[in-house]
């Protein structure tokens, strides 16, 4: 019997996937330029961050089980793909040629960061919202004082 595949594994797998696909389906080689330098960063920092989870319990796994140095790897990968997320976000070009191609991207690095999100600080979490979302600073800062 095969062993459970973690949430994080299958969104990683199918982030993979996903950024292949998109870059196949990139119009010219202006639209999503030079993507790909953030697509391997994520890829990598998840992988490394992946191996490490494979030591520990994943299930109980979350941000304060991860020692210091595995925390900084959590949160490049999270950043990482907020990177790409707001690549995607920005992207002019592909937003035209094939905008349901694009959003499906989108909705792939949204389901990546909720899968890195219990391995990342609340602050970190809270930035994906100025990044992925557009929202304004001072709403966030009026949500959180309510």
């Amino acid at each position: 019997m095969k062993p459970k595949r973690s949430r994080l594994a299958v969104a990683f797998d199918e982030f993979t996937r996903g950024m292949k696909i998109l870059d196949r389906r990139r119009f010219c080689d202006c639209e999503l330029a030079g993507w790909w330098v953030y697509v391997e960063s994520a890829q990598h920092h998840i992988r490394e961050l992946l191996t490490d989870l494979d030591m520990i319990d994943v299930a109980s796994a979350g941000h304060d089980q991860l020692i210091e140095d595995r925390r900084s790897v959590a949160r490049q990968a999270y950043l990482g793909v907020l990177a790409v997320a707001q690549l995607l976000r920005h992207e002019q070009g592909m937003a035209l040629t094939n905008p349901a191609r694009l959003a499906r991207g989108q909705a792939i690095c949204e389901r990546m960061l909720d899968a890195l999100a219990p391995y990342v600080t609340v602050v970190e979490r809270e930035t994906r919202k100025l990044v992925t979302a557009g929202i304004d600073c001072l709403e966030i800062a009026r949500s959180d004082a309510n």
